[in-house]
């Protein structure tokens, strides 16, 4: 059972870090995958064998990180973004942090820094006024005798955190299990935790680094198995129905190569995700900025129904579209069908129902197309009358299709189908 109090969400992957950049009430939804630039390496941050990087941190503003970086142990360290020189600079270890201390993360305001301590302890640190964060104190949360805490993340009212599983009967020991408890950090008070199963699988895959983003609907976390293969990233989405995570799935391509990607973290403010690979350096990748709307045209296997015989005909409608970054395949495409002609006007029998069985002259009547891969294009069927009004100059019934791509660019295109009054040419 999940606690899902306030304005942040998380859970366990791998063993990395977690954080999120604003509060659900204030943030944008989290982009879609596939709209994320190429990874390249932090610039200016420090990373590869023998001393790597495996976590970071920003603050709401994207101006200052904090990352954990090995240098003959594992220290917290702080930069600040230089955007002159379009890289991250003025690097120091960070004040009262001691001498093994990994897996930052920053609450949403920014103002409470957690992290992975020495022995499996959970600590936290205020900023002060000054801009760094104070002496760090640690958090009274049990340690299990064979296991240890790592990955906190604090939400502004629940503190979310890793617990090892003892497996050393099979071999070792797994990251797997997302646990969570109300938590005060002024007066640093813990309550007793809860474990949270939506994203549970257990031995022998490991999960952890887990946190929430955008609009406090999208998980992100690491998961692998845990014989020494690397992980890869892994969003869920937040049912609020079912007040679990679902649509669990990988993040795939270009983020996940197979290099071992894991402790993803994303900025909203400049709508970048960062992320560990297995050789130890800090990855980022950039949301495409799409601007462009889509290409898209219609067409039906029938222009033209004849003869007026009152009867319901198929027309197969075809949209072809096509987007400079969203895939065919992720366009979503509405559509509507209509009649310039009352359902029983004057000379066209007494029928109704002409349009899909509705009034298609009152309003416009929605009708569904569905991305056939065969095709190549988003197909549907509607079930048109073949009658006009004999005293007028023939019905038409006009199809118009709104197609979007992920970031949210809109095109129409529109094609007709006609009942002519007559064959004679005009």
């Amino acid at each position: 059972m999940s606690i899902r109090k306030c304005r942040l969400r998380v859970v366990a992957v791998g063993w990395l870090v977690l954080v999120a950049c604003a509060s659900a009430a204030s943030a944008a939804p989290f982009p879609d995958p596939s709209l994320f630039g190429e990874p390249t390496p932090v610039p200016g941050i420090p990373g590869g064998l023998p001393n790597g990087v495996c976590g970071a941190t920003l603050t709401p503003d994207g101006q200052t990180m904090v990352f954990c970086w090995f240098t003959g142990t594992w220290q917290l360290y702080t930069a600040q973004w230089d955007a002159q020189q379009k890289s991250w600079g003025d690097i120091r270890h960070l004040p009262g942090a001691s001498w093994y201390d990994m897996l930052p993360t920053l609450s949403g305001d920014g103002k409470w820094l957690f992290y992975h301590g020495y022995e499996g302890g959970l600590y936290v640190a205020e900023r002060q006024p000054s801009g760094t964060w104070g002496n760090s104190r640690q958090i009274p949360v049990d340690v299990t005798t064979n296991g240890a805490n790592a990955n906190p993340f604090f939400d502004g009212s629940t503190l979310y955190f890793d617990r090892r599983t003892d497996v050393r009967d099979r071999g070792g020991y797994v990251w797997d299990v997302m646990y969570e408890a109300p938590y005060d950090p002024i007066r640093n008070v813990c309550g007793s935790p809860a474990r949270v199963d939506s994203v549970y699988i257990g031995y022998p895959t490991s999960s952890g680094g887990a946190r929430i983003f955008g609009d406090g609907k999208t998980l992100l976390f690491s998961r692998g198995p845990s014989d020494g293969t690397w992980p890869e990233i892994y969003m869920g989405k937040w049912d609020l129905f079912l007040r679990e995570w679902v649509d669990i799935a990988a993040l795939g391509a270009p983020v996940n190569t197979g290099a071992g990607e894991s402790s993803p973290w994303y900025c909203e403010q400049t709508r970048t995700l960062y992320f560990v690979r297995s050789d130890y350096r800090l990855y980022q990748s950039v949301v495409i900025e799409d601007t462009t709307p889509p290409v898209a045209r219609c067409t039906t296997d029938k222009s033209v129904l004849w003869p007026p015989n009152h009867q319901i005909e198929q027309v197969t409608v075809y949209v072809q579209a096509s987007d400079n970054v969203t895939t065919v395949d992720q366009l979503r495409v509405s559509a509507t069908v209509s009649s310039n002609e009352p359902d029983d006007a004057l000379g066209d029998g007494h029928f109704v129902g002409d349009v899909n069985g509705q009034n298609g002259y009152a309003q416009a009547v929605p009708f569904n197309l569905t991305y056939d891969a065969d095709l190549g294009c988003f197909v549907g069927t509607l079930s048109l009358r073949a009658e006009r009004d004999g005293a007028a100059s023939g019905r038409v019934y006009p199809i118009e299709c709104t197609v979007t791509d992920l970031a949210g660019n809109v095109t129409t295109t529109s094609c007709v189908v006609t009942v002519p009054h007559d064959q004679r040419k005009k």
